[in-house]
């Protein structure tokens, strides 16, 4: 379906130049003859279950509702973006980047998350990429030729997303032919970039955030390129920020009401996992917190007590927790705060003041899905199968259609003996987790492997109908390849 892939808010990636023809179409044609918007989202969404199939993205549940969050209030400020469907996430990548994909799939790496200094620095990125996807400027960078099918195109764009967390993924994008489109990224046009500026710029006003935050981010990181050498930051790369560009930002910021820098008290926090994310060693995550750390006082001892608990001195975790919770003065923290001591508590055997503290977080914060789905997993521990199912169907987290809910309630009703709804959620499950040949497969397979009572037939065929009614393309290929697992 696609033949050239210009899709600068992606990775540059590293590689020797490869001169080539990629036939982009020209700044005025419009969009719809690059890529049409039906195959526009259908292409998002699949590169989006290739990063979710192949376990790409960041499983940390505080940062991925943060970012849902904050992005979402972006495009609720944004004229262009409001009533549109937009998907944020993270990646767990050191580098320094953000991407919009096809289709308003808009992805963070914790690099970024990392090197942002306030939350209107972070949320200035990501208004920049979605004014990128309401102008369809990755439309523009694409030419609709033929030659590539949809799990192709979405292969290479994945490969580009993932950068370098998954070089096997790399190798099968080149292995299908794409070396040259894979080594050299062509980046959207100065137009392009002028433009997603003055929309972002807006919209950061609009969302009352500093207006300044996006030049204050370029600018600082502008000035620290004279240190990367070679290793330029990839969001550099992929979003060249000039002396004029930044000067133009900052006139129209400057033309703007004031906002205001910290807008929800959980960025520091969200900073602190972000960067715990990309150390593996309990010991290194702890000698990034040791006692004393001059930092953000309540986000270095945030950090302090997570690098304890992986390292397994619970008590002095707790302690760390405590102080924190004892020094925040904003209430958005506190949730994300008694989840951890949650946590804590739970890993030091006191498993009824865990549940009863995650208790009181759920009800009082029901968007809080870390606190929700956490709390359903120490019920299940506890052989209280219903009580955690009755949490888990009235939960936000389950209208929210979070796959991890899907999975504890399959868990909840194997406990029960109920394996027809074992199986029905296991399907929405694999659903969720963007792998729908998966999802028809287990309902096949479950219809197959018994004769159920009439309801519990009816139900699961229902669901495997509705499935194939609506899975996209690319799964129906994939069923019609390798309509079953190998035995």
């Amino acid at each position: 379906m696609l033949r050239a892939f210009g899709l600068a808010a992606a990775l540059a990636l590293a590689g020797p130049a490869v001169a080539a023809d990629y036939n982009l179409p020209e700044f005025g044609e419009p969009a719809d003859r690059s890529l049409p918007l039906s195959e526009e989202r259908e292409l998002g969404a699949e590169v989006y279950r290739q990063l979710k199939r192949r376990e790409l993205l960041l499983a940390d549940r505080e940062l991925e509702s943060y970012v849902q969050m904050l992005g979402q209030s972006l495009v609720d400020a944004s004229p262009e973006a409001r009533g549109e469907s937009f998907r944020f996430f993270v990646i767990r990548d050191a580098s320094i980047n953000a991407f919009a994909m096809p289709g308003g799939y808009i992805g963070v790496h914790t690099g970024l998350l990392k090197a942002a200094q306030s939350e209107a620095e972070l949320a200035a990125v990501l208004a920049h990429e979605i004014a990128h996807v309401t102008q369809r400027h990755i439309a523009r960078q694409m030419d609709a030729t033929r030659g590539w099918d949809l799990a192709s195109a979405a292969l290479l764009l994945a490969a580009i997303a993932a950068g370098g967390s998954d070089p096997d993924l790399a190798q099968a994008a080149i292995g299908l032919g794409m070396g040259m489109a894979y080594q050299r990224q062509v980046n959207f046009t100065r137009a392009h970039e002028l433009e997603a500026d003055r929309l972002g710029i807006q919209t950061l006003a609009n969302a009352g955030y500093d207006s300044q935050g996006m030049e204050d981010f370029f600018r600082r990181l502008a000035a620290q390129s004279r240190l990367y050498g070679e290793g330029l930051p990839e969001i550099l790369r992929t979003h060249p920020v000039s002396t004029t560009r930044m000067a133009e930002a900052a006139g129209r910021a400057e033309a703007l009401p004031d906002g205001a820098s910290e807008q929800t008290g959980l960025f520091p926090l969200m900073r602190v996992r972000a960067e715990l994310a990309n150390i593996d060693l309990a010991a290194d995550k702890l000698r990034r917190f040791p006692a004393g750390l001059g930092e953000h006082p309540v986000a270095a001892r945030y950090g302090r007590a997570i690098a304890l608990r992986a390292r397994g001195d619970l008590k002095a975790a707790q302690a760390a927790i405590d102080e924190a919770l004892a020094r925040s003065d904003t209430e958005a923290q506190a949730p994300l705060l008694q989840v951890e001591r949650a946590r804590i508590l739970y890993a030091r055997k006191q498993a009824d003041e865990a549940r009863t503290l995650l208790r009181a977080v759920h009800k009082a914060h029901p968007g809080n899905h870390a606190a929700t789905l956490l709390l359903g997993e120490w019920l299940l521990a506890a052989d209280r199968p219903a009580d955690a199912r009755q949490l888990l169907l009235e939960s936000e987290a389950f209208s929210a259609e979070v796959a991890d809910t899907f999975f504890l309630l399959a868990r909840a009703a194997s406990a029960m003996d109920e394996d027809a709804e074992a199986q029905y959620q296991l399907a929405n499950y694999q659903r969720a987790r963007g792998d729908w040949a998966a999802a028809i497969r287990q309902l096949r397979a479950a219809l197959a492997q018994r004769d159920w009572e009439d309801y519990a037939r009816a139900r699961l065929e229902g669901r495997l109908e509705s499935m194939l009614a609506s899975a996209p393309r690319s799964a129906i290929e994939e069923l019609r390849r390798k309509p079953r697992e190998p035995s």
